[in-house]
């Protein structure tokens, strides 16, 4: 199930449908913290020292779909993927990648189901989604970052818990 979200930036909020954490969630974080995986992204991005991956399934529609310009620049995130999920037809949700203080626009489409995107993370780029005219986006999305790796997320999250 998918719940309401409007999570701030430092440029407004990001309102879209986020999947209720769950199995499936879980299973895609797992997967995704593999140092295999870290390693291939190393080598396309360029980007060195991965050691984490966080992220989320969720759903853009007309209604609710409103991505502002913004550059995730937290939480040691270096490297941006975003992984369009379900094969039904839709229309705007385009993912945009800007310099901070220039004037060209990106297009980088991903309409595809298994279509995946990586941008590096840097404060002089700002990525958005455009606004979903028809139809819905399920994507999955997240971060690769040089933080904490999910063992030690999980060892530290279980040990707050126990005390």
């Amino acid at each position: 199930s998918f719940i309401p979200s409007a999570e701030q930036t430092g440029h407004g909020p990001v309102r879209r449908l986020l999947m209720a954490p769950d199995a499936t969630a879980a299973l895609l974080d797992l997967c995704f913290n593999d140092p295999v995986l870290f390693r291939a992204v190393e080598a396309i991005t360029g980007c060195a020292a991965l050691r984490f991956f966080a992220g989320s399934v969720y759903r853009l529609t007309a209604a609710r779909g409103d991505v502002p310009w913004h550059d995730d620049c937290v939480d040691g995130r270096r490297v941006a993927m975003t992984m369009t999920l379900a094969p039904e037809a839709y229309d705007g949700g385009v993912l945009q990648l800007r310099e901070r203080d220039g004037h060209e626009i990106r297009d980088v489409p991903n309409p595809g189901p298994g279509d995946a995107i990586l941008f590096r993370i840097h404060p002089s780029l700002q990525h958005r989604n455009t606004p979903l005219t028809s139809g819905t986006k399920t994507a999955f999305a997240g971060w690769f970052g040089d933080g904490p790796s999910l063992a030690r997320r999980l060892r530290s999250a279980t040990a707050e818990g126990v005390q």
